[in-house]
């Protein structure tokens, strides 16, 4: 009998404390959604924190959840998408005033789209306990998806028939590999955007424009436009082949023809030495990457550097490991950023 007695309290307490919460809180706070917000209009989602910040986070992290951890874009870090982002609506312009700066600070700006946190509540009996629910207007959110994917278009457009004049440049291999990453950032999009929009996504696709085929193009371009490399002191080719790679990764191949528009030269110099009694092999390293037909370098790249061994051999072969690994690093980060430092 003082188990049902118990039970039953236990529920009524449980009732008046659902009933006070309700008679303080947002219906939204208690049932999770608005219908000031339909679900045919909005994706929304309620978040709770021991903060205001902390609340609005979970929120924007829950509507992010929509999209799914496969939908992710392929081309942060460039340079170039930064400023085409800038000149065909800024994500800051797309972004409700109304997400707080450590939000800002901690999203993705693709979560953010079209998003806003719309009303916020502080439980009035527990200072630290949070709510806050995000919204994102799906018309509105269709409408910047759409303006971003048909602007990505257009300059994919301009940097393809800036192409179509046969000059085998690193100039014209620059916008074609810019043309694929814009259509690798619209695939992205219209990922996003059959979320929210499944019409409006289909009656954007541009088969013309897809990824694998601009790939393919920028591929077939670059097949004309090998690299000589030409290493001096580089008897195992060591050196030689962490430029390839450089290259490599690139998308671009080498030749062993000197007779190349575009040329690596790289001059090393070891000199090797007794220290304390140690070997010790120094090295200098002057190269660049040059345009044969301007006359013009357009990477150059030097550095110095001593290594040490157990004999001459071994601190000769440390001070190549050295370089190639050098080369690998500095080289690579320096001919990306010539590429997207080439204008449109």
């Amino acid at each position: 009998m003082s188990k049902i007695k118990f039970s039953f309290v236990s529920v009524l307490v449980f009732l008046l404390a659902v009933n006070f919460l309700s008679a303080r809180a947002p219906k939204w706070v208690v049932d999770g959604f608005s219908k000031d917000y339909p679900q045919k209009d909005y994706f929304y989602a309620v978040g709770e924190g021991t903060s205001k910040s902390a609340a609005e986070l979970r929120a924007v992290e829950g509507i992010a959840s929509v999209f799914g951890q496969n939908v992710k874009s392929a081309t942060k870090g460039d340079k170039r998408m930064a400023m085409v982002e800038n000149q065909n609506g800024d994500y800051a312009n797309v972004t409700s005033s109304s997400i707080d700066q450590t939000i800002l600070r901690q999203v993705d700006a693709e979560n953010l789209i079209a998003l806003e946190i719309a009303e916020t509540y502080q439980d009035e009996k527990q200072a630290n306990k949070w709510y806050a629910l995000a919204v994102m207007n799906k018309a509105k959110a269709t409408e910047i998806y759409t303006d971003l994917i048909e602007a990505n278009y257009s300059t994919i457009k301009t940097l393809i028939k800036q192409t179509d004049n046969k000059d085998y440049s690193l100039d014209n291999f620059s916008r074609l590999d810019f043309a694929v990453k814009l259509a690798t950032q619209n695939d992205f999009y219209l990922k996003r955007l059959s979320i929210i929009n499944n019409t409006a996504a289909d009656s954007l696709v541009n088969d013309q424009y897809q990824p694998a085929k601009i790939k393919q193009k920028l591929r077939d371009f670059a097949v004309n436009i090998p690299v000589y490399v030409k290493v001096s002191s580089d008897d195992d080719n060591r050196i030689s082949k962490a430029f390839e790679s450089a290259l490599t990764s690139a998308g671009l191949s080498t030749s062993k023809g000197s007779n190349e528009r575009y040329v690596i030269k790289c001059d090393v110099h070891f000199t090797t030495k007794m220290l304390k009694g140690r070997n010790f092999c120094e090295y200098t390293v002057d190269a660049s990457l040059s345009d044969t037909v301007v006359g013009e370098s357009l990477i150059p790249l030097s550095f110095t550097g001593r290594e040490g061994g157990n004999d001459e051999n071994q601190a000769l072969s440390r001070a190549k490991l050295k370089i190639a690994d050098k080369i690998s690093e500095t080289f690579t980060k320096e001919f990306n950023n010539y590429l997207q430092s080439l204008s449109m």
